[in-house]
């Protein structure tokens, strides 16, 4: 039968931009940005569930599962990622979007190749 993985993870992340920032208009600023990211699991949980979510089992995702039949599986904490993105600024209001790819693979034991990505958005107010 197969399983669904569900994994929720807490990372800390330290990222290392460079930025280029553009003037195209007397309020507005564009500007790409690159760079490495250093991330850091600090924990989280598995869940793993028949395809109808049914008969769910919660391991942790770090550390040791017991005699669970993922009981060999675990994941690396450090992570290195490629970090790409585009900042825009309006007087003092800042909006930025990005997308960054894990370039480590995080699992342990080799069973599928594990890659973590994300897309970031935020918003800022600069005083």
């Amino acid at each position: 039968m197969q399983h669904r993985y569900i994994s929720n993870v807490f990372y800390v992340d330290v990222p290392v931009m460079l930025n280029y920032s553009c003037k195209i208009s007397d309020h507005w600023k564009v500007g790409p940005f690159i760079g490495p990211m250093l991330t850091y699991g600090l924990g989280g949980t598995i869940k793993i569930c028949d395809q109808d979510y049914s008969n769910a089992e919660v391991h942790p995702w770090y550390g040791d599962y017991g005699d669970s039949h993922f009981s060999k599986h675990d994941y690396k904490r450090l992570d290195l990622s490629a970090v790409a993105g585009v900042a825009f600024s309006y007087k003092r209001l800042n909006i930025y979007g990005s997308y960054r790819y894990g370039l480590l693979d995080i699992d342990k034991d080799a069973v599928a190749k594990t890659h973590t990505s994300g897309i970031s958005l935020g918003v800022g107010f600069a005083f």
